[in-house]
């Protein structure tokens, strides 16, 4: 008995242990001849983080980059013809409203940036209504469509945020681009 609670007080203090949803995926974004090891480990449901190694120094870990939770597709990791990591999570059992968000990661500025986004929505009531918005937050350009209307270019201030700045709670999409 004296054994069962020591181990038991003794787990107490550890972390929590993260389940792998998806990686390692390699690419080496930051031009080192390495490339960096991208994972997405949750640890607490429905917040996905965004663990980064083989950096040249401290692995990079992005708390909250990503959500996975009730019954939909776990977040997944995707290189684009660039280059880029992207990282991709999505709604498509839960609620009314339907989504997919995907960021691309790349190495800007001596830093790891969230250069683009790509929102799209839908919502299962009401079938006129769905969207997408596609954001390079490198240039600040962008185009967004709605309900079927014909596609129009946007520009939004503020830049790429740092990987580490972000957070899919507070994500701020322009007006033009939320559903």
């Amino acid at each position: 008995m004296r054994l069962i609670a020591a181990l038991l007080i003794g787990l107490a203090g550890t972390p929590a242990l993260s389940e792998v949803l998806d990686g390692p995926l390699f690419a080496d974004l930051n031009g080192d001849g390495m490339a960096e090891a991208f994972t997405l480990e949750q640890i607490e449901i429905p917040y996905v983080q965004l663990v980064v190694r083989n950096t040249g120094g401290a692995p990079i870990v992005v708390s909250d980059i990503a959500w996975a939770g009730g019954m939909s597709s776990p977040p997944y990791l995707s290189l684009t013809e660039f280059g880029s990591v992207q990282v991709t999570s999505q709604n498509d059992a839960v609620g009314r409203v339907r989504w997919e968000l995907t960021l691309t990661l790349a190495h800007r500025q001596g830093a790891l940036r969230v250069a683009g986004i790509t929102y799209s929505w839908r919502d299962t009531f009401d079938l006129d209504d769905f969207g997408s918005c596609d954001l390079n937050l490198l240039t600040g350009r962008g185009e967004t469509s709605r309900s079927g209307n014909k596609p129009f270019a946007i520009t939004v201030a503020g830049g790429a945020p740092l990987v580490t700045d972000f957070q899919s709670e507070t994500l701020a999409l322009p007006a033009e681009c939320q559903n």
